[in-house]
């Protein structure tokens, strides 16, 4: 991974861990989100294994997503429409934030914090 790549690594893991702090989250910081990292997915919907879109179903996909089936799943959570059955701000904020976790987390592999919170990444130096 080249040292552009890493310094996007770091910068979008503080972009999500600044909304992780937050207390109230709406569906447009999300999808601002995805635009200033550069990972909104206009073809989500390749990413996704139903047709019609099963939230449910494609949400029980967030544990075990990579970094860009959990953008395409952000993505669609920002475009589609919430099921009846759901409450439209309800659902979008709860698993928004499942899919946040889960983008922190696969992130914050190899990368520490300093003692001045800046982020950098972990190379085993020591």
């Amino acid at each position: 991974m080249g040292r552009c790549s890493e310094l996007r690594k770091t910068e979008k893991l503080k972009k999500i861990q600044l909304l992780l702090n937050q207390k109230n989250l709406y569906e447009d910081q999300y999808e601002e989100l995805l635009a200033v990292t550069g990972d909104w997915k206009s073809n989500y919907t390749d990413y996704l294994i139903t047709e019609p879109i099963n939230f449910v179903e494609e949400l029980k996909r967030v544990p075990e997503a990579d970094y860009e089936l959990c953008t395409a799943l952000l993505t669609m959570l920002v475009k589609e429409e919430i099921p009846e059955n759901a409450s439209d701000k309800t659902f979008v904020d709860h698993k928004g934030l499942l899919i946040l976790e889960r983008m922190n987390e696969i992130l914050s592999v190899g990368v520490r914090e300093d003692e001045s919170g800046r982020y950098g990444l972990s190379c085993g130096i020591k």
